[in-house]
């Protein structure tokens, strides 16, 4: 297998448990996911728009769908499932995305965007 294909198999997603205790045991399972580059892409662009229109509740929402997964890192929302966080508590969204976005990369120091110690030499 060449490097091309070892890194086309490559699953670099990182998961990390994330309780939201206002969701009761529902939210005791949770977990929090890095995202692919599409979806990278669909939450800068989410965020430029809804600067633009001053609707920054949306860019919470947009970050719970993506980065709100299973155990194995599959997502949990569908983009159709907007109207479902949307009917969610805005505060617990927020408490989300915020912590969605340090995770994923999108803001902050996550430890997406650090290089591992191999890289470092």
């Amino acid at each position: 297998m060449n490097t091309k294909q070892k890194l086309a198999a490559l699953n670099d997603v990182r998961v990390i448990p994330f309780p939201v205790p206002e969701w009761g045991d529902v939210g005791k399972g949770l977990h929090l996911r890095t995202l692919s580059g599409p979806e990278w892409t669909t939450v800068l662009s989410k965020i430029s728009e809804c600067q633009k229109q001053s609707r920054g509740p949306d860019v919470s929402i947009w970050l719970c769908l993506l980065c709100l997964s299973e155990p194995d890192g599959a997502r949990i929302f569908s983009d159709e499932d907007y109207p479902i966080l949307a009917a969610k508590n805005g505060a617990t969204l927020s408490f989300i995305a915020n912590a969605a976005g340090v995770h994923a990369g999108i803001w902050g120091d996550s430890e997406a965007k650090k290089p591992s110690p191999k890289a470092r030499g």
